[in-house]
């Protein structure tokens, strides 16, 4: 019982730490994308 809840517990850590990754890279490709039209304006 103990095992499966830490089991859990671990998953959702990943999972957010995936979340956080993933709007840290789709917001860099924003700014970069910005940058870009920026520049060719």
């Amino acid at each position: 019982m103990r095992c499966r809840k830490n089991k859990s517990k671990l998953e959702k850590k990943r999972l957010w730490d995936f979340s956080r990754l993933l709007r840290a890279t789709s917001w860099q490709i924003l700014m970069s994308i910005n940058i870009k039209a920026c520049f060719h304006s």
